[in-house]
C-alpha cells in the first residue's frame, strides 16, 4: 500500500518519458498507471503500475522507469490477458490495462497540458463547452 501511495507523487513528465522511450505515436494519459485522469494520491494502482513496481520502478527516479519498461518488455507481463506483452501494446498505442481505452486512437488521447498532477485551476469543462458552442455558432453564421 505504501508503494501505491508513494507512486501517486510521481513526476508529471513520466507519460512523456514512456512515450519517448518506447517510440510511441502519442503520449499516454495518466490512466496508464492511475485510476483517475489527473492522477493524485493513492490512484497509481492500474495493472501496468504494478508491472513497473514489480520491476523496481522508483517514482523518484526516471532512470528506474526506463529500466522497468525494458524489464516488462523482456518479461511475460500481460495485464489484460490478451496474449500481447504490455509494453508491446503500448508501442502501438494500445492500453495494456484490463478494460482500458487505447491511447493513440483516431481522436487521440486526452491532452495532458500540466502533467498527471494538474491542479484544479485548469480550464473547467463548462468553459470548454461554452467555447465550443460559441465557435460552432460563429462557424454556422459564417457559412450563411
Amino acid at each position: 500500500m505504501l508503494l501505491l501511495i508513494s507512486m501517486a507523487h510521481a513526476l508529471s513528465s513520466f507519460p512523456s518519458i514512456v512515450s519517448d522511450h518506447l517510440g510511441m505515436a502519442c503520449v499516454p494519459s495518466c490512466l496508464l498507471c492511475h485510476e483517475t485522469p489527473a492522477g493524485g494520491s493513492a490512484t497509481a494502482n492500474q495493472a501496468f503500475a504494478e508491472d513497473l513496481a514489480a520491476e523496481g520502478f522508483d517514482y523518484t527516479d526516471s532512470a528506474t522507469l526506463t529500466a522497468a519498461l525494458d524489464a516488462v518488455q523482456a518479461g511475460s507481463y500481460d495485464a489484460d490477458q490478451d496474449g500481447v506483452n504490455d509494453v508491446d501494446e503500448l508501442v502501438v498505442g494500445a492500453n495494456p490495462n484490463p478494460g482500458g481505452v487505447d491511447f493513440c486512437s483516431v481522436t487521440g488521447p486526452p491532452e495532458v497540458t500540466r502533467g498527471c498532477f494538474a491542479d484544479s485551476g485548469s480550464t473547467s469543462t463548462a468553459a470548454v463547452g461554452v467555447g465550443a458552442l460559441v465557435w460552432a455558432y460563429a462557424l454556422r453564421r459564417a457559412r450563411r
